[in-house]
């Protein structure tokens, strides 16, 4: 009896340690692991207030030495749903570790269902994001009891934005639309630019989105140019405008989606105006439908770029949406060469147009398009699917030489041992960008931009629980933004060119040419010719020269008004106007 009475105690404290790490998914270090399919997670979504929650998804992502056989894609096995009293169940699970994630279903389906769409999202336990999730262990076939408490968003207020839409010499244009759309991106969406819109949606002019859960509101212009729309404050958009017989523009004259500057709104804003250049007057057109390898329609947004002329010019790039079976169309195109890219409105990767070949994600790799005095049709371009469900980040920044950021980069991560593992990012204003829903385990990065220069590839090893790897690229222009000297031959005189863009906020580029090197200096002067800023003090050699003209350089903004940029290289001296807009 003495015997067994030990054994009783010793069982009974047993039983103490084991329950609790069987509820928070713990493990016995003397536990040896045996591979099985059948475990189960439950537990309860409740709000701040003790509150059961209905509707909220449950998502268990495995970590890499987990022994599942699955696809790292998580299906409905590893999925579960809150029913009215706030539990969930996940069955089949096979061994091994994971971290989990809580989420409204319309963080996951857009929208489509919404119940509680007010709490936001939240990593076991009660972490903002994967790098602090507490790891789940998975090591019997009992149940292990995950609970998540979700947190209310802000509730949003309306907010105003407001601006005017002149042509290029400021008169305005009345009868013109602004757009006003959400960036949304999400753990679950691999193309992180804007939630896909439905397989109906109709088009605008030259492409502009118009389903209901992408553009929020739109508006069009008075007589005198100007707008007001109302949108909810803490969100993160898109604006842009179309007019007859101009070219679409996006907000901060960015001429594609790639580039479009992303306004996050928590108050009115004013001054999001719009200066629209004139569609080319050329009858031309460039036609073709974008598909995959199954020749199945892919809707998309179509880039055409334009070869040839200063990447820094509005009409380098093109932008239209395609009809829901990928059929796009570009008019009014002038004669030149081209490529074509698609940038798929769901979950397939941008690729470029090159005959007989599928997911081509460089631009120098592309076929040039040739547009000589007639239309272009059949130009197809095929993409592929992008490949990623898991919940692990890469963060990083794209730069030029100088360190100045650079948006509209396209960002690829690729999995360094399974290929078909794909997911893009595009980075934003500040050059940053966050490639999202990557599995664990080794990545390859890559950088795109047509007419760019870009480096080596990174690599970087996505690991659930510790902090996301950061990768930084530096790239270079074609036609160098820092020193910008063009490959053509050397110019037959000094010609200091009229500011691009003009009137400019918060920045214009200045080019020049010089028939022999010398040294060379560009300053800017405000109307009191008090000097403002120097661009170049050096010598330079014999060519043409592009530089950028930054208003709030060094953090010191400089105010609205009249300002005059002087070149002089040995005896040339010359001066030119140009107006900064606030």
């Amino acid at each position: 009896m003495r015997h067994m009475k030990g054994c009783c105690t010793f069982i009974a404290v047993l039983l103490v340690v084991l329950v609790p790490a069987i509820q928070a998914g713990g493990e016995p270090p003397f536990v040896s692991h045996v591979a099985f399919s059948n475990g189960t997670v439950v537990g309860t979504v409740t709000n701040v207030d003790g509150l059961p929650l209905h509707g909220v998804f449950v998502i268990l992502f495995p970590r890499s030495q987990s022994t599942s056989t699955r696809s790292p894609m998580p299906d409905h096995r590893l999925i579960g749903i809150t029913d009215s009293s706030g539990q969930y169940t996940i069955a089949n699970v096979d061994s091994g570790d994971y971290v989990a994630y809580a989420t409204t279903y319309c963080d996951v389906m857009m929208r489509v269902y919404c119940p509680n769409w007010e709490y936001a999202s939240v990593w076991y336990k009660d972490a903002p994001d994967i790098s602090s999730a507490t790891l789940i262990h998975v090591w019997s076939v009992e149940p292990v009891i995950i609970d998540f408490v979700m947190h209310k968003r802000p509730i949003p207020t309306p907010v105003a934005i407001s601006g005017t839409v002149t042509d290029t010499v400021g008169q305005p244009i009345a009868g013109a639309t602004v757009f006003v759309s959400r960036y949304w991106p999400s753990p679950m969406d691999p193309s992180g630019i804007l939630d896909p819109f439905d397989s109906s949606a109709t088009r605008v002019s030259d492409g502009l989105d118009t389903d209901a859960r992408v553009v929020v509101n739109h508006a069009r212009t008075d007589s005198t140019g100007r707008f007001n729309i109302v949108v909810l404050s803490g969100g993160t958009y898109v604006a842009a405008c179309d007019a007859s017989g101009f070219l679409v523009q996006f907000y901060r004259e960015k001429s594609n989606i790639l580039e479009a500057d992303r306004m996050t709104l928590t108050q009115d804003s004013a001054g999001v105006d719009f200066r629209l250049v004139p569609r080319p007057a050329a009858p031309w057109t460039v036609s073709g439908r974008v598909h995959d390898s199954a020749n199945a329609g892919i809707p998309s947004r179509v880039l055409l770029h334009r070869l040839g002329i200063p990447f820094y010019r509005r009409e380098f790039v093109r932008c239209v949406i395609s009809d829901s079976l990928g059929i796009y169309s570009f008019a009014h195109v002038p004669n030149g060469r081209y490529v074509v890219q698609a940038i798929p409105v769901r979950s397939h990767m941008p690729s470029f147009y090159v005959e007989g070949s599928c997911g081509v994600r460089r631009w120098r790799e592309a076929d040039t398009v040739r547009v000589e005095n007639g239309d272009v049709a059949g130009i197809d371009v095929c993409v592929t699917m992008a490949r990623v469900r898991g919940a692990g980040m890469v963060a990083g920044h794209v730069r030029l030489p100088d360190g100045d950021p650079v948006g509209g980069f396209i960002l690829i991560a690729r999995g360094a041992t399974d290929p078909s593992l794909l997911t893009y990012a595009v980075t934003n204003g500040d050059g940053g960008f966050a490639l999202t829903g990557l599995d664990e385990g080794m990545f390859v990065l890559s950088a795109d931009k047509v007419g760019y220069q870009t480096g080596a590839d990174a690599v970087a090893t996505v690991e659930y629980g510790r902090s996301s790897p950061y990768a930084e690229f530096q790239v270079s222009p074609e036609r160098t933004l820092g020193v910008g000297r063009s490959d053509g031959p050397v110019p037959q005189k000094y010609i200091l060119s009229q500011n691009y863009p003009n009137p400019f906020n918060p920045e214009t580029m200045i080019s020049f040419s010089l028939p022999g090197p010398g040294f060379t200096t560009l300053k800017v002067f405000n109307i009191l010719g008090q000097l403002a800023q120097t661009i170049v003090n050096r010598e330079l050699p014999a060519g043409d020269h592009t530089f950028r003209f930054k208003s709030d350089e060094g953090g010191r903004e400089l105010p609205a008004g009249v300002y005059f940029y002087e070149l002089q290289s040995g005896k040339f001296r010359t001066m030119k106007k140009m107006v900064l807009m606030k």
